[in-house]
């Protein structure tokens, strides 16, 4: 109200936002004095009351807003500070396990010092097994000397090849141990597993070698103050006394190589019981020969595809390729040596056999007149024998070989050791009449050069003054 008017007048509070007071009191009467101007003024007003009202209206929104972002930010904060609390919790676990991680890695390392520890004493006791091979096989020359010298006393050369085989089944006991060994080693450090495979190579190199060198039968010509074998160099003008039989001069007639200045010899025979053969015959054969053929300007070529097989390889081979190797071989050579004992090997299975057959007729022929396509021995010599460069199905370009065939006198496996002589025992009563089979057709054809050479030395002898004739 104002004071100083005599009647109360009406008057107008005007309130913004939560009650406030936002401006003077303002009359509602109209002054009739001040005519229309007081309208106008009154619109003025209430344009600034919104004007003022909106922006009151939108500073509220915006605190609103701020409010809100305030309260975003702290919740974004807390998340930062979440996050930076499993950062130092990852942190602290990383370390940890860089910490574990040391110390397995010197761990490793301790296991590596010990497996190289371990291989060390392998070596060690590897270089002892070739030391012991070495006294073995100096042992078995001197067996070999005392055998030619006293060649009557048969009983005790028999007792001294059975304390051999016993060695040599100790070195076999020994060797196995030395397997184990290296199993465990390749177990812990797979790092090391060729060094370990070499060392059991060599291992089994020296099991063969042994069982090589420990045959009974031993050279009966000639011998050194060592009790070795002598390997005698040919002479130039030697000219050797060859035993008289009624094929000698068919068999031995002079060749003419297929190829100039070389001379290619293949040799047949089945692989277990044959070792010593190829052996004697490659140190007191074809050594001496390839030094006589040099001196000439003539190259000396031996194949043998068993040479250098070991055992577990041979069941392998034996039905994968070595039977076309040898057809190879053969069609190329100048002289086929075929080697017949007491085995007579696995005949080849028909469906390995049947596609060689379309691209080889001769084979078809073979398996008609015997009802099989037989051992790799039988198809390969039958194949130097009878077919290469005979049959009409063969390409014209390909010459026969002379083809000579040598018998080992079975007694030659007598007295030695069980673990021996089964490598020479023959595989069955059918593989015996197999074998019979085709020894008589060699016989019958007139391609047997000797009929029972008792050992490889005689073998050695007579196939070298054989090959020089030739």
């Amino acid at each position: 109200q104002a004071s100083h008017h005599p009647r109360p007048r009406f008057t107008h509070i005007l309130f913004l936002g939560k009650g406030t007071f936002a401006g003077p009191v303002v009359s509602c009467r109209p002054n009739r004095k001040m005519g229309g101007g007081a309208s106008t003024s009154k619109n003025a007003d209430s344009r600034a009351i919104y004007e003022t009202r909106s922006k009151n209206k939108s500073l509220e929104e915006e605190l609103e807003k701020a409010k809100q972002e305030k309260e975003e930010m702290q919740q974004t904060i807390q998340q930062r500070l979440a996050d930076i609390d499993r950062l130092g919790e990852l942190n602290r676990t990383l370390q940890r396990s860089n910490e574990s991680l040391e110390k397995e890695q010197s761990n490793m390392k301790e296991d590596v010092k010990g497996a190289e520890q371990s291989l060390a004493e392998l070596r060690a006791e590897v270089d002892n097994i070739k030391k012991q091979a070495s006294k073995f096989e100096a042992e078995s020359r001197e067996l070999k000397g005392e055998l030619i010298a006293e060649k009557e006393d048969h009983n005790n050369a028999r007792e001294e090849i059975d304390r051999v085989g016993q060695l040599v089944s100790q070195t076999i006991q020994e060797k196995e141990e030395i397997e184990k060994k290296v199993a465990v080693i390749e177990e812990e450090r797979e790092m090391l597993d060729q060094m370990l495979r070499a060392a059991t190579e060599s291992a089994d190199t020296y099991k063969e070698l042994s069982a090589k060198l420990l045959h009974k039968k031993k050279p009966t010509e000639t011998g050194n103050d060592q009790g070795g074998p002598v390997v005698a160099a040919i002479d130039d003008t030697e000219k050797p006394q060859l035993s008289k039989s009624k094929t000698t001069t068919q068999l031995l007639s002079p060749i003419t190589p297929k190829r100039s200045a070389r001379l290619k010899i293949c040799v047949i025979s089945t692989f277990e019981d044959f070792f010593m053969e190829r052996e004697t015959l490659e140190q007191n054969t074809f050594k001496p020969l390839r030094a006589w053929c040099e001196k000439r300007n003539v190259v000396l070529e031996v194949v043998d595809p068993w040479s250098g097989l070991l055992h577990e390889q041979v069941h392998g081979f034996n039905g994968l390729y070595i039977p076309w190797v040898y057809m190879d071989e053969i069609e190329d050579a100048d002289v086929n040596i075929v080697l017949l004992g007491e085995r007579y090997g696995q005949d080849l299975p028909e469906d390995l056999v049947a596609p060689e057959a379309t691209v080889r007729p001769w084979l078809n022929r073979h398996h008609a007149n015997n009802r099989k396509f037989g051992s790799v021995l039988e198809i390969a010599a039958v194949y130097a024998a009878f077919f290469c460069g005979q049959d009409a199905s063969m390409p014209a370009g390909i010459l026969p070989g002379r083809v000579l065939s040598y018998i080992r006198d079975p007694s030659y496996i007598e007295g030695l050791p069980e673990a021996m002589t089964r490598h020479f025992k023959v595989e069955g009563s059918r593989s015996a009449a197999k074998l019979a089979d085709l020894t008589g057709r060699f016989r019958k054809a007139g391609l047997v050069r000797e009929e029972a050479y008792a050992d490889p030395y005689m073998l050695a002898g007579l196939l070298r003054e054989d090959l020089l004739r030739l």
